[in-house]
């Protein structure tokens, strides 16, 4: 739910900007999408729900816990 001191003002304004108009909302501690959102790319997708710089292809995970880099770069 918090983001740290470090974060970039670009992700710090879409993550404000996702939660203003409802695509991002609190939900039992953790913030979710209420619907479909485009991001340019998976590392833009992890910072607005994390609220830090990440690295996207190793934050987002599936069921399995294969990170989205396992599943699309390496198969």
């Amino acid at each position: 739910m918090e983001t740290v001191s470090s974060a970039p003002d670009a992700i710090l304004r879409r993550r404000r900007s996702l939660r203003e108009e409802g695509t991002l909302a609190e939900e039992d501690g953790t913030l979710v999408f209420t619907e479909d959102h485009s991001f340019g790319s998976p590392s833009g997708a992890a910072g607005a729900v994390l609220g830090r710089s990440s690295n996207g292809w190793q934050e987002w995970e599936n069921g399995d816990g294969r990170t989205l880099d396992e599943i699309e770069r390496q198969s």
